[in-house]
């Protein structure tokens, strides 16, 4: 977890692509159509 907040703040340009890559917990609620594909299992759990 802290190495992708690391990152993302590093990138923060690059947000859209670090989004479906870490798929964070936070997001999920910010963006379901984004981590959609990576996060289908947890969004369905």
């Amino acid at each position: 977890r802290p190495r992708f907040q690391e990152e993302i703040e590093e990138m923060p340009s690059s947000s859209s692509t670090v989004k479906p890559r870490f798929v964070p917990t936070k997001w999920e609620s910010i963006d379901p159509t984004q981590v959609a594909t990576q996060g289908k299992i947890t969004l369905r759990s």
